[in-house]
């Protein structure tokens, strides 16, 4: 799986391809959220295994009380 991604992701720019729709075309609005949300995944993702990791150095179970912290370090 991750090698086929790997492949895919070699010959197609996706991020190349959501900039394109987002300059034009009828789903302008779209495709720029989808920009957007492209460019602040790798900080959500390290939000969430930051937060993941202080939640279980504390003792607490990993829940709905997280999104706030989530929410937080991905702006920053």
């Amino acid at each position: 799986t991750i090698l086929g991604f790997g492949v895919l992701n070699s010959l197609v720019d996706i991020s190349r391809g959501f900039v394109r729709l987002a300059r034009r075309g009828p789903l302008q609005g779209v495709a720029r959220t989808l920009v957007v949300a492209w460019a602040a995944l790798p900080a959500l993702a390290d939000a969430v295994s930051s937060v993941r990791l202080a939640f279980r150095l504390r003792g607490e179970r990993f829940g709905p009380r997280a999104l706030v912290p989530i929410l937080e370090r991905t702006l920053e």
